[in-house]
């Protein structure tokens, strides 16, 4: 009797409208709100000038389609305060079981791309202090802790403190 291997390849794209539903279920998971709610608040992050989102989906040898299963955010923050003007990586989330497999090196690279190619001086990331393992991913592109603690209008950094990390845009 043959087993059959199941071989899934993953790919980072923009996100579709259609993917909004798998994108709420994913942030529901890994922030705790609800679906419903988020469907909408994901579908006005679509449509704005200075907001992107970005999935990772799943294309399986055993599937007829490919489903999104991690998602990451890409923000032009232009607040006149601080934090600093630029490009913001943020809300990454992969599917539990989906992890260990690059997806979250490919949607960092996909926005950095991104964001190179819009003409950006540098990018910005920020974690919070607990959060080793994106501390450490985000360290592999070269992203170099600026300033801690650091706040960022809208987010708690809960049971840890906000750390701000700066990518100078590469000289050729």
């Amino acid at each position: 009797m043959s087993r059959h291997v199941r071989t899934v390849h993953y790919g980072v794209r923009p996100a579709l409208a259609a993917d909004l539903p798998a994108v709420a279920a994913l942030q529901s998971h890994g922030f705790g709100s609800q679906p419903a709610g988020q469907a909408a608040v994901l579908a006005g992050e679509l449509e704005s000038p200075d907001r992107w989102l970005w999935v990772a989906v799943a294309h399986s040898d055993t599937a007829d389609h490919a489903r999104p299963v991690a998602y990451a955010r890409l923000r032009l923050a232009d607040i006149a305060t601080e934090p600093p003007i630029g490009y913001y990586l943020s809300g990454v989330v992969v599917d539990p079981g989906h992890r260990g497999h690059g997806i979250g090196g490919q949607l960092i690279r996909a926005r950095m791309d991104f964001a190179w190619s819009a003409g950006a001086p540098a990018l910005y990331y920020f974690a919070n202090s607990r959060n080793g393992t994106s501390i450490a991913l985000h360290a592999k592109f070269g992203f170099r802790e600026i300033k801690r603690p650091f706040q960022f209008p809208g987010v708690a950094f809960e049971d840890g403190f906000g750390i701000l990390f700066r990518l100078e845009r590469p000289t050729a």
